[in-house]
């Protein structure tokens, strides 16, 4: 899934994944696309925010994967 940023995130050391322009997918499983990859304990918190055309998803990853996470995207 090829992402962009377009709004701060609400958490410090958050990152937000643009998923609006994947509309064929659903929330679920975009969530589960990514306990499948890196495992949800992973995470400190995962929401997903917005209108049906403006969605993204707030992830705020373990340091343990944050260099995987960054270089790799989901």
């Amino acid at each position: 899934i090829k992402t962009c940023i377009w709004r701060h995130a609400k958490a410090p050391g958050a990152y937000l994944l643009d998923i609006s322009q994947v509309p064929n997918v659903t929330d679920q499983q975009h969530l589960f696309a990514i306990g499948a990859k890196y495992g949800p304990q992973n995470f400190y918190g995962i929401k997903i925010l917005g209108r049906p055309k403006q969605r993204y998803i707030e992830l705020n990853p373990h340091p343990s994967i944050l260099k995987t996470f960054v270089e790799e995207g989901i």
